[in-house]
């Protein structure tokens, strides 16, 4: 195997540690979340006076940072769609092989520390650009990473992940609920299925090895978590020091709100809103829209980059579809909304105060749900159980109960209290604040 000649080496003057009042944020432009939860904060903090300088492998969102006024730079290599269809594969389980194979990681490693050497930052946010942690550290900058607390280690060391019923098979289904639960929160902790290249890329830069992915790549030197506890369950005194529960973080795009949609939804009977963010199935989208375009609901659809609206073919009266909408109001609109569970879906939803009827495609979506179910504000249907009769079943369920409603707007409260994005400012702020005066908190598990 071939090893990139030219190693690079740290600076030797400390202040390229602590920069010059600069960010570089690390988005991965094919999922809409990532990228406008970088955004929101990045806002912030530009309106504080860091300089902000956003850098991605490409992919169908970087207009939004464009557009955002950000500087914005791809690097290659270029994420292809292809490869972005293939991480999604391993993000929801559908193949078990590493996200990275060696020579590839070397390749996007390289790239990002030849920009950051440029750049010169304080410090690296990223989410989903999983060679940041190689890249980033090689220049010991310090990676400050949002992420969902469903994939913490923490989450799964207090046994909360449940068996991904995505998994579920024949000799499976008659396994004990509690047994595959436990089961699964063991195998998380250790799972470390392709970390092989990420440690190959390591130890070539002299870096210290990765042990587990929830351990060592899904924590940075600070992590905040775009979450409340009263949805999570659990305390921030339960994780480490350098973990940090913002709240909700979710975009607020300058879209208003259509007239087509007010048509519909200013219609008789219950208001459904179908979203499924950026990462479902096109089949699962299209299959959740067929279902309630058949129904007497009143129902809005956004397929964001799944698919052009177009695919779902003629709809009637009841229903309108459509790219994007922004998701805060429209769900306020809702009486209920209809997703995969992904974490923006699910807060917009919270933020209105509307009860959710949910399907999981991976283990975080369903953990998400599982957070609305013990909330008492929603359904998760199983995958396999996901057909007509049940979903219109479950939203007749939250329609005619009142109590899910009334969980939806005790929730609700406690959303508006913060606002996730300033929370994760100040965070960040006062991180390296303390690194610049020598006063490091202890970071990791």
């Amino acid at each position: 195997m071939e090893y990139p000649q030219d190693q690079p080496q740290p600076p030797d003057s400390p202040e390229f540690a602590l920069g010059n009042g600069r960010l570089a944020f690390f988005a991965y432009a094919y999922n809409l979340a990532e990228v406008t939860r970088g955004l929101e904060i990045a806002r912030v903090l530009r309106d504080r006076g860091v300089d902000i300088a956003f850098f991605t492998h490409g992919g169908p969102h970087e207009d939004r940072i464009k557009e955002a006024g950000f500087s914005l730079t791809t690097l290659q290599p270029l994420i292809t769609r292809e490869k972005h269809e293939a991480l999604i594969g391993v993000e929801q389980g559908r193949t078990f092989h590493g996200p990275f194979k060696t020579k590839e990681l070397f390749s996007y490693v390289d790239s990002e520390v030849e920009a950051l050497r440029s750049y010169q930052p304080m410090g690296v946010y990223f989410g989903l650009n999983l060679p940041c942690v190689i890249s980033a550290r090689v220049l010991g900058l310090p990676l400050v990473m949002v992420l969902p607390t469903a994939i913490t280690w923490t989450y799964f060391q207090h046994g909360l992940g449940s068996y991904p019923e995505s998994h579920e098979k024949l000799v499976s289904r008659w396994l004990p609920r509690k047994f595959k639960d436990r089961l699964f929160n063991k195998f998380m902790l250790r799972l470390s299925i392709g970390i092989r290249a990420f440690n190959r890329v390591a130890e070539h830069y002299g870096l210290p090895p990765l042990k587990s992915y929830f351990r060592d790549i899904f924590s940075g030197d600070l992590t905040l978590l775009a979450d409340l506890p009263e949805l999570t369950g659990l305390p921030e005194t339960v994780f480490p020091p350098n973990f940090h529960y913002i709240g909700p973080l979710f975009a607020h795009l300058p879209l208003s709100v259509p007239e087509e949609v007010k048509h519909v939804f200013d219609r008789r009977g219950t208001n459904v809103y179908l979203s499924m963010g950026s990462s479902a199935q096109p089949s699962l989208l299209k299959k959740a829209a067929l279902i309630l375009s058949d129904s007497d609901y009143n129902v809005v659809i956004t397929t964001t980059s799944i698919m052009d609206p177009a695919e779902l073919g003629p709809m009637p009266e009841n229903v309108h579809v459509t790219r994007y909408l922004p998701a805060p109001e429209v769900n306020e609109m809702a009486d209920i909304a209809v997703t995969h569970g992904g974490q923006g879906t699910i807060q917009t939803a919270c933020w209105a105060g509307t009860p959710v009827v949910g399907v999981a495609l991976q283990f975080e979506q369903q953990a998400n749900l599982d957070m609305i179910v013990r909330a008492g504000m929603g359904i998760r249907i199983p995958m396999r159980h996901f057909k007509r009769d049940r979903l219109l079943e479950a939203i007749a369920t939250v329609a005619e109960n009142p109590s899910y409603s009334e969980n939806a707007l005790r929730m609700k409260n406690h959303f508006r209290k913060i606002n996730g994005a300033i929370r994760a400012a100040d965070i960040i702020l006062e991180f390296f604040r303390n690194r610049k005066n020598g006063n490091e908190i202890a970071e990791g598990y």
